[in-house]
C-alpha cells in the first residue's frame, strides 16, 4: 500500500504512516520525497508509524540496503530523533534491528509500542 508522509511544522514533526506491507521501494520513495521537501528541517522529529502496516516482509537484503541508503543520506537526515512505533512483536523486532544497525549515526533512534511515549520522546521529554 505504501507510506504517506506528513510534515507538521508547528510540532517540528514528520509522520510516516505505513499502510499494508512495507517494501524497500516504499522506503526509498518516502525518503527521497521527504529530503527534497522544502518544509523538511534536519532537526525535525520523525515518527515511523507501523500500526496500520508491517515491515515483516522485508528481507535481510532489503534491510541491509535500507541501512546503506540511510547512512548515505546521514547529512540530510540531520541530528534530530526518529521513533519507530510498532505494536506487533514482529514489527517491534525489525525496528529494533534498524535501531541497532543505525545507532552510530547522527540521528537518535527510539523504538516504542505506545504512541504518546513515542511523541513525548521525539519532543525531548525523555
Amino acid at each position: 500500500m505504501g507510506v504517506v508522509s506528513t510534515i507538521d511544522s508547528k510540532r517540528n514533526l514528520v509522520i510516516h504512516s505505513v499502510a499494508g506491507e512495507l517494501t524497500l521501494s516504499d522506503i526509498k520513495v518516502a525518503a527521497v520525497k521527504l529530503y527534497d521537501n522544502p518544509d523538511f528541517r534536519a532537526d525535525m522529529g520523525i515518527l515511523v508509524d507501523l500500526r496500520d502496516g508491517t515491515a515483516k516482509d522485508l528481507s535481510n537484503d532489503d534491510i541491509q540496503e535500507f541501512i546503506m541508503m540511510t547512512r548515505a543520506m546521514d547529512e540530510k537526515r540531520g541530528t534530530g530523533r526518529t521513533a519507530f512505533l510498532a505494536e506487533r512483536d514482529v514489527d517491534y523486532g525489525i525496528s529494533r534491528i534498524f535501531k541497532s544497525l543505525l545507532d552510530d549515526t547522527s540521528r537518535r533512534i527510539g523504538v516504542f509500542r505506545d504512541h504518546q511515549q513515542a511523541i513525548d520522546w521525539l519532543q525531548g521529554k525523555d
